[in-house]
């Protein structure tokens, strides 16, 4: 690895498109704080891909986000799990949906009690034949249907608690981490835009009614009662309690039938990333450059591995902690660049007590190659768009005694 250290973007600028010639290189990784420096490379590169979907350019650069690049792509990788596994995860989910929408009803049906085993198809019968005849009225109070009849007025209503949650403020987060974890969470995701709010489809479960046991039943009367071949025949204060109990047996055979459901739905959710991530590593080792975050490097480490690139990039290194650069410093890289200006500020250590002696984490790995005298190159003159006074002047001498500030 041949760590080389410079001071401004147009050096960086310059030394890419020096190396334009170089063809056995592999993929250029940058990472970047702002879209800034890549949209000027586009201006002479055009093979480039950023890995990430937050950003706020519309034009060129959204365009060449690893989102865009794999809707546009048309072309099927060999072998690929993508199709079968999206296709296998959809008829999944509609057998777990469908599993969930058996528990809406305020009262199990005498179907499902028999569907899944908790009563016979005599017991089933009989919730019907001695119904027959029946005159029954609709009470906005309790629920009806047969189980309603059946079970009398065992019903008392469900009071819902306030929300709570309210009364207390979310964790007062920095506005950069905050927007590191909205980056780190946002690169794997097939999403354009970021989006907090939870995808799926919703299937409510509330009830507003609740069967109440009034009298609790011996055990002995639970069991006569699951015997009995007519329901109607078991005494009105056993019903609820009997109706618990069938309760209970349908619920653990719906969690049963859905905890086999979710680990087939987890191994279909491995393999629809597995083939997301062999698409998305396709068109990363097609680039000449991959633009990304140092959130994003630690992020996707595996995935950059893949495509085995040989050189790294890192703007405003300065401020990016050492283990952020450690992480992108795969078995691959033969050159790693480090651009930034180590008198000014540093980069933030999240926990206070590390960030000074004897740990000194704050110290990016860019200063600390720089006081221990490793070769640099340093920018001499920089010319600025708008004019410096004379106190920016004295300053930047100040902090460097080699470098001259100009005016246009």
């Amino acid at each position: 690895m041949i760590p080389q250290l410079l001071s401004h973007v147009r050096l960086i600028m310059r030394w890419v498109r020096s190396c334009e010639h170089i063809k056995d290189w592999g993929d250029f990784l940058l990472t970047t704080y702002t879209d800034q420096l890549l949209g000027k490379i586009l201006e002479f590169e055009d093979n480039v891909v950023r890995l990430g979907g937050r950003t706020q350019d519309r034009g060129k650069i959204k365009e060449r986000t690893i989102y865009e690049r794999a809707m546009r792509m048309k072309k099927q990788i060999i072998g690929s799990k993508l199709g079968p596994a999206r296709a296998q995860k959809e008829q999944l989910t509609d057998r777990m949906i469908n599993l969930l929408e058996t528990l809406q009803p305020e009262l199990l049906t005498p179907e499902t009690l028999r569907q899944y085993g908790a009563i016979s198809k005599e017991q089933e019968a009989s919730f019907y034949s001695n119904r027959a005849g029946w005159i029954t009225y609709e009470d906005d109070e309790q629920p009806t249907g047969v189980m309603s009849d059946w079970l009398g007025d065992s019903f008392t209503h469900i009071i819902v608690a306030a929300n709570l949650s309210d009364e207390y403020e979310e964790a007062d987060i920095e506005y950069e981490a905050l927007k590191e974890m909205e980056a780190e969470f946002q690169t794997t995701l097939q999403a354009d835009e970021f989006d907090d709010s939870l995808k799926g489809r919703w299937i409510p479960l509330g009830h507003k009614y609740r069967v109440q046991v009034p009298f609790m039943a011996s055990e002995d009367e639970v069991r006569r009662a699951m015997r009995t071949k007519n329901v109607w025949d078991i005494n009105d204060h056993v019903r609820p309690a009997m109706y618990q109990r069938l309760k209970s047996k349908v619920v653990a055979g719906i969690r049963k039938k859905f905890d086999e459901y979710n680990v087939t739905y987890q191994k279909l959710v491995r393999d629809l990333k597995v083939a997301r991530l062999e698409k998305y590593a396709y068109i990363l080792g097609s680039a000449k450059l991959v633009g990304l975050t140092t959130t994003g490097l630690s992020k996707n480490r595996s995935l950059l591995a893949a495509i085995q690139p040989k050189v790294l990039l890192i703007e405003e290194a300065a401020e990016t902690l050492e283990g952020l650069v450690t992480a992108g410093c795969m078995p691959s890289i033969e050159h790693l660049i480090l651009v930034g200006d180590h008198k000014q500020l540093r980069g933030h250590c999240s926990v206070s007590e590390l960030a000074g002696a004897p740990f000194n984490l704050e110290i990016s790995m860019f200063e600390r190659l720089v006081n221990n005298r490793l070769p640099f190159d340093m920018l001499q003159e920089q010319r600025r768009k708008f004019s410096t006074s004379a106190s920016t002047r004295r300053s930047a001498n100040m902090l460097w005694s080699r470098y001259e500030t100009r005016d246009p």
